[in-house]
Formats: structure tokens, C-alpha cells, sequence
């Protein structure tokens, strides 16, 4: 059950990291939105749809190289919760300093990303 903030970035990140494309797509609310990044796909990614065909990508080129997990270690990670709405944001470490922002919404009981936003920057040299 995904009632709090944390249950549900812990849900979405355990399925990313277990490369769950379903489990993954089920902490999305179906309005939701998302910025991959520019590597993976370069406009706004407008719907649910959208989102999962582009995750499907991600998955497949992880899996062509015989991933069959991820290991996904949220850092800095900051839980922001106004009401029914919480901002989530952290680090990724890997060959990029990967950011992330979630957008989180509750509604009938329960959490969703209703917007995902996530870049990558060089590490400093």
C-alpha cells in the first residue's frame, strides 16, 4: 500500500531497480508527466502511456546488455509534504551525477507520481 511519500519512492525504486517495467508504471497516476534524460528521450513525455513506452526502452537497452538488475541507492534524499502533494528530489551516483524530482499526489488514500523529472550532469573534474 503506497500511503506515504517514502512506501512509494521505495516502491518505485525497488521495481526500477528490479527492472519491474509493471510494478514501475503502477506508482504513476495516469495524468502524470515526466522528463527523461536527454539521452532517453528529448520532449516532455505527456501521459502515462507515453511514460511507460519510454521506460520500455530504458528497460530493454539495460536488459540488451544482460542487466538483470539495477542497483538504485537514492542519496541526499529530501521528502518535502504539503497536504496531498509532496516534492521528492535526490542523487543517483553512476557514470553521471544523476538528479531526480518527484512529484507525488495522494488521492483516495494513496500515493502517485504525477510528475518525474530527471537529468544527468557530468561530475566536476
Amino acid at each position: 500500500m503506497l500511503t506515504t511519500p517514502r512506501a512509494l519512492l521505495d516502491s518505485f525504486l525497488g521495481a526500477f531497480s528490479r527492472l519491474d517495467l509493471d510494478a514501475m508504471l503502477a506508482c504513476f497516476a495516469p495524468q502524470a508527466t515526466a522528463f527523461f534524460p536527454v539521452a532517453h528521450q528529448q520532449t516532455r513525455l505527456d501521459d502515462k502511456a507515453a511514460i511507460a513506452a519510454a521506460f520500455a526502452a530504458v528497460l530493454a537497452q539495460l536488459r540488451a546488455t544482460r542487466m538483470t538488475s539495477l542497483p538504485i541507492a537514492a542519496e541526499n534524499l529530501v521528502v518535502q509534504e504539503w497536504d496531498d502533494t509532496a516534492v521528492a528530489t535526490f542523487h543517483l551516483r553512476g557514470v553521471y551525477l544523476s538528479r531526480r524530482t518527484l512529484v507525488l499526489q495522494r488521492g483516495a488514500g494513496e500515493w502517485r507520481i504525477v510528475h518525474l523529472h530527471a537529468s544527468n550532469a557530468s561530475f566536476a573534474d
